[in-house]
């Protein structure tokens, strides 16, 4: 099934919501698939649960038990067909990103964290013929 996502915006349209996992063990959308982290519709039902800890932790133990389960079946509803809930105990917050900035979700030891591109020294690749115009810092 090939899932499509919408994005989570703020009030004004400018920045979109991410989920990302910062506690060491397992990555939320680097464990997963990527769309994870920012499907409107992950967002939502994180929203709606994230105070339930009894929920959270039933998720996040090993092997199968009903809220699990049912949890498992409203993913692949959405298209996910293997999710691994080991990280979204260690979500504690949405982080916004402007729209149309570059970013990408890093992970190490299952801790994530969002890097930006312009906060970075990448090198961008000018096209053939074009002139040297440096990095961004």
């Amino acid at each position: 099934m090939i899932n499509m996502c919408e994005f989570y915006y703020n009030e004004d349209g400018t920045k979109i919501a991410i989920l990302v996992s910062p506690g060491f063990g397992a990555g939320w959308s680097t464990w997963n698939d990527r769309n994870l982290a920012y499907d409107r519709r992950v967002i939502k039902w994180w929203l709606t649960y994230k105070d339930h800890d009894a929920y959270i932790k039933e998720l996040d133990k090993f092997g199968d038990n009903p809220v699990k389960e049912a949890t498992e079946q409203l993913f692949r509803s959405w298209g996910y067909d293997h999710v691994y809930f080991g990280g979204v105990n260690d979500i504690s917050h949405l982080t916004w990103v402007d729209c149309e900035r570059p970013f990408r979700i890093t992970e190490y030891d299952g801790a994530e964290s969002i890097e930006f591109l312009d906060v970075h020294n990448y090198i961008i690749a000018p096209a053939r013929g074009a002139s040297c115009y440096g990095t961004f810092e």
